[in-house]
């Protein structure tokens, strides 16, 4: 719990914003960048649509966004202004 807010600290996220998932989703892209969806998947125990799911949500949020491909791509994790 402590470090979900610490996340949301530093993105500047109302911890009632995301959900678990979403949070887990922060903290691998904060330890690799270059994580795939199936990776994710594999390690939350879910299907890959609701991986993509949070994802686009994430992303609508202005929270993540992707560069590059998907072969060579990665995770930005951007600042959102409330």
């Amino acid at each position: 719990l402590e470090m979900l807010l610490k996340i949301a600290e530093v993105l500047e996220v109302d911890v009632k914003e995301l959900s678990d998932r979403q949070y887990l989703i922060l903290r691998f892209i904060t330890l690799d960048d270059t994580i795939t969806i199936d990776e994710m998947m594999q390690k939350m125990k879910v299907s890959p649509i609701t991986v993509k799911r949070d994802l686009a949500d994430l992303q609508a949020k202005g929270i993540i966004a992707r560069e590059g491909g998907r072969k060579n791509g990665r995770w930005v994790i951007q600042k959102q202004i409330k």
